[in-house]
C-alpha cells in the first residue's frame, strides 16, 4: 500500500480490485476491528430492515481475539473477494473498483413464474453462501464506486435472483472513506488509519460532501454553483416545493 501511495507501482496494476481488495482489507485487520469493521460498514444500505438488523448484529460480534477474514475462497467454482466468518454469522463482499460484474444474463423471477438459477454473479455468490454455510446467518454485501453500487444493487435486487436465506446489501468506497474519516482510532492505530484514509483518497474516492454558503436559504432564494471537474452525489434525504440545479 505505501509503494502505491508513493507512486511506486507499475500503472497496470492501479486498476487491480484485488490489489485494493488485499491493501485495503488486508491492512484493516491490524487495527482494532471490533471497532473499525462496524464503522466502514455503517453506511450499508439494504433494502429490508430485517436485514439490516441481521447485518449490524453480525458486524458488532466481530471480536478482536479471532481473524475472521478470509480472502479470494474457492468454493465450486465460485471466488468471491471476501469472507467474514463468525461464530453465528458470515458477510461475503464482493469487490468492485472500476468494472462491472464479471458474469450476468436475463434471468428475471417475477411473482408467478418459476424460479430460476441466474448465472450472474451476485446471485452465484448468494447460492454459494447458502450451499457452504447452512448454519449461520448469511449476508452478502456489494462494495463499489458509488455511482455503480446502487445501480448495480437495484438492478439485481429487482429481479428477485438472489437467494431467500441472504440477506443482500450494498456500500461504496466514498462511504467507508467518510466513515473512516470520522473514526477515532487508537494510538496503537493512529499511523495506520491515516494511510488508509490517504490510499482511499489517492484511489479517487473522495466525494462531495456538502455545500457551504453563507447566504441565509429560503424557498424564493436561486443559487447558481459553477464547478471546473466533474463530481458525483447523493442526495439521501426527499424534498419537497425546492429546485436544485447542478452545473
Amino acid at each position: 500500500m505505501i509503494a502505491e501511495i508513493n507512486n511506486k507501482i507499475p500503472s497496470k496494476l492501479s486498476n487491480s480490485e484485488d490489489l485494493l481488495t488485499g491493501n485495503f482489507f488486508g491492512i484493516m485487520r491490524y487495527t482494532n476491528i471490533e471497532n473499525t469493521i462496524p464503522c466502514i460498514f455503517e453506511a450499508s444500505t439494504f433494502n429490508k430492515a430485517e436485514d439490516k438488523n441481521i447485518f449490524d448484529k453480525a458486524i458488532k460480534s466481530i471480536c478482536k481475539t479471532q481473524d475472521p477474514f478470509i480472502f479470494w475462497p474457492k468454493y465450486e467454482e465460485n471466488e468471491i473477494d471476501l469472507i467474514i466468518e463468525l461464530s453465528e454469522y458470515v458477510i461475503g463482499v464482493e469487490i468492485k473498483y472500476n468494472s462491472g460484474l464479471s458474469s450476468d444474463d436475463e434471468v428475471s423471477n417475477l411473482e408467478n413464474n418459476e424460479i430460476q438459477n441466474s448465472c450472474n454473479q451476485l446471485a452465484r455468490y448468494s447460492r454459494m453462501l447458502e450451499s457452504k454455510y447452512p448454519f449461520k446467518k448469511k449476508v452478502l454485501l456489494f462494495l463499489a464506486k458509488e455511482n455503480n453500487a446502487s445501480h448495480i444493487y437495484y438492478s439485481v435486487l429487482n429481479r428477485n435472483i438472489i437467494s431467500n436465506n441472504v440477506s443482500f446489501g450494498f456500500l461504496s468506497w466514498q462511504e467507508i472513506l467518510i466513515s473512516l474519516e470520522k473514526y477515532n482510532p487508537s494510538s496503537n492505530e493512529l499511523i495506520i488509519i491515516n494511510d488508509l484514509i490517504i490510499y482511499l483518497n489517492q484511489k479517487g474516492f473522495d466525494t462531495f460532501k456538502s455545500f457551504i454558503t453563507k447566504e441565509n436559504i429560503s424557498r424564493n432564494s436561486f443559487f447558481k454553483f459553477n464547478f471546473n471537474e466533474k463530481f458525483s452525489f447523493q442526495l439521501k434525504r426527499k424534498t419537497s416545493k425546492l429546485f436544485y440545479k447542478y452545473e
